[in-house]
């Protein structure tokens, strides 16, 4: 018995136990502090929260840290919290960093950091907000940032950050909240989704823009497009600089939306001819330019605006006819050219513009019968071609237009004819709605 007893004793001695792993994350903060006494438990809970013997938040704002982050930093790996914003710290961000995987929060910003954005970073699968702006960063924003879906803080504004932005970061952060790119050169291509002037931000790419573009305050745009709202300018009495012309919005270079009618300070106060290269608009959706002095005909090229949805051009004075070249714009949706000087006749081709909800063409000088192509805009739910001088028998397929609203007290919501020389019969479904003729 004594023997056997004597083997267990040895066969226990002779086993191996696994390491304790002591966790000492005060010397983490003694070195991130350059004080060998500093203590967490210490400091007040504003600044460093001690939790069973580990730091699980650290917010040094303002601290006057100089020096480096720690390559040790990496072991605080029960932080949630850490902020070292606002203070002194140089050189590069440590590759440990990405041992902090419960870090929801990770604040850099406005210190003097440089290099690269470490690969590593993209181990923090908690992160929400993410601040490294106002630094000295270089290179590119690294792939790994495509990891971090929980993001909806964004900050890298303010460094020296190049290269290509991640191809699926509209798809990663579809609902990103408070994001901010700016001060760096990121340069066409860009993301769709932050391919505008106030997305993106100043950038400097004065020298990157590519073929076919201007680098002009910040922003490259299409030098086409720069031209043809230059031809406006010339016609204003509002402004003599292109982009400050009524409000505008761009995306990816191409202007998408002019309006000069959008509030008192944004009217464009045109006079003349509408110049003929605004049909190098080649990307524009919405065109107001109601209400100002523009004379001439409508030029042929205005039918090359084959992305325009909304075009309003009311209370001008617009001549001759409208152009054959209208029927190209296939995806219009509003069409408004009343109070001007039109003649001619309705084109056939208008039957081309399927997508069109609303035509006005009041108070012009229109002469002819209605086309009967305009059986295919079954999508209008208002016509107006009152007050001119159309003739001949309105076409029964104008039956065909159920989503057409009429009303014989002619309210301005609904569809109207009158004022024109339209001769019995009528169509009977509008009949009761054909008004003075």
């Amino acid at each position: 018995m004594k023997k056997i007893f004597t083997i267990f004793i040895l066969l226990f001695a002779a086993c191996t136990t696994e390491p304790v792993e002591v966790h000492d994350d005060n010397a983490v903060l003694q070195k991130l502090f350059n004080d060998p006494t500093i203590e967490c438990a210490e400091l007040p809970d504003s600044i460093c929260v001690w939790e069973n013997g580990r730091i699980t938040r650290l917010n040094c704002y303002n601290s006057s840290l100089t020096g480096g982050i720690p390559e040790n930093i990496g072991k605080l790996t029960e932080l949630t919290q850490l902020g070292l914003k606002s203070n002194d710290l140089k050189g590069e961000i440590p590759e440990s960093i990405g041992n902090l995987i419960n870090l929801t929060q990770l604040s850099l910003g406005n210190d003097s950091l440089s290099g690269n954005i470490p690969e590593s970073i993209g181990k923090l699968k908690k992160l929400t907000l993410l601040d490294l702006s106002h630094n000295q960063l270089s290179g590119s924003i690294p792939e790994a940032i495509g990891e971090l879906t929980a993001l909806h803080t964004f900050l890298v504004d303010s460094n020296n950050l190049s290269g290509t932005i991640l191809e699926n970061f509209c798809t990663i952060y579809p609902n990103l909240g408070n994001y901010d790119l700016s001060g760096n050169q990121f340069c066409p291509p860009l993301p769709s989704c932050i391919d505008t002037p106030d997305d993106i931000g100043f950038q400097n790419c004065d020298t990157s823009c590519g073929s076919g573009n201007t680098y002009l305050n910040g922003y490259c745009y299409s030098t086409g497009d720069l031209t043809a709202l230059g031809a406006l300018v010339k016609i204003s009495s509002a402004t003599e600089d292109s982009l400050k012309l009524g409000k505008q919005e761009w995306h990816a270079g191409k202007l998408e939306r002019l309006d000069c009618y959008w509030q008192d300070d944004e009217i464009c106060h045109l006079a003349g001819d509408i110049p003929a290269n605004l049909g190098n608009l080649s990307a524009l959706k919405y065109f107001d330019l109601q209400k100002s002095s523009l004379s001439g005909a409508l030029p042929d090229p205005i039918g090359s605006l084959t992305k325009l949805e909304y075009l309003y051009l009311l209370d001008n004075s617009i001549s001759g006819s409208l152009p054959e070249t209208i029927g190209e714009m296939v995806n219009l949706k509003d069409f408004s050219i009343a109070n001007n000087q039109l003649s001619g006749s309705i084109p056939e081709i208008i039957g081309n513009l399927t997508e069109l909800t609303n035509l006005d063409l009041q108070n012009n000088k229109l002469t002819g019968a209605i086309p009967s192509e305009i059986e295919n805009l079954t999508n209008l739910t208002y016509l107006n071609i009152s007050e001119n001088q159309l003739d001949g028998i309105i076409p029964e397929s104008i039956c065909n237009l159920s989503n057409l609203l009429w009303d014989s007290t002619f309210i301005t919501t609904s569809s109207t004819l009158f004022n024109n020389q339209f001769c019995p019969p009528y169509p009977d479904c509008i009949a009761t709605f054909v008004g003075e003729q």
